[in-house]
């Protein structure tokens, strides 16, 4: 259960087996630590490196002999805490960036995207995916032509297929063509 926790934390089971280990040993050398943790030694140095680099695992000498030592478990809610306030700066910085990185998006020009969606569930998916909104039902079960912005979805119900195409130029001659039609008087 604790060996999970740490994982979820981002430790690896191997880093999250030597963390408990040290924890339970106390100041240890590699071999005990390698023993308590049944992970070979040469992969305990390298793992121990890691949590030295991370704040996780101290080092002393003590008589040339090396010593590892857990962090306190409250420097984990520390590094927790650390981690989470980095994350929210640059998920700050990254929002305030939006505008100029859709710009750049908008002025390269782009390439047509086609995405196939395949049965009932891709269908669903793709009148979410045009639609924007879960759970839209149709309105029958023939097949539909929607254009939504730039992307066109053609949706074959007793097919049991949809296709997406996403492209300026379609998109825009389609509905070009759809509002001629509308004008022009059916005979």
């Amino acid at each position: 259960m604790l060996a999970k926790t740490l994982e979820e934390f981002g430790l690896s089971d191997k880093e999250a087996a030597v963390y408990l280990s040290l924890l339970e040993l106390g100041p240890s050398v590699v071999s005990s630590i390698a023993k308590h943790s049944r992970i070979n030694r040469s992969t305990v140095y390298v793992v121990l490196s890691f949590l030295a680099k991370r704040g996780f695992v101290s080092t002393s000498d003590v008589q040339n002999v090396r010593l590892y030592t857990a962090a306190s478990p409250e420097r984990l809610v520390k590094i927790a805490q650390e981690s989470a306030d980095k994350y929210k700066e640059l998920t700050a910085t990254t929002k305030s960036l939006l505008p100029k990185l859709r710009a750049m998006q908008s002025g390269a020009k782009q390439k047509p995207r086609v995405q196939f969606f395949d049965g009932d569930e891709g269908i669903e998916a793709a009148r979410q995916e045009i639609l924007g909104a879960k759970n839209v039902a149709a309105n029958n079960q023939s097949a539909e032509v929607r254009i939504l912005k730039n992307k066109i979805a053609l949706i074959a119900p007793a097919e049991k297929f949809a296709l997406i195409i996403q492209s300026d130029e379609l998109a825009n001659t389609l509905k070009e063509n759809l509002q001629t039609a509308r004008k022009t008087p059916i005979r």
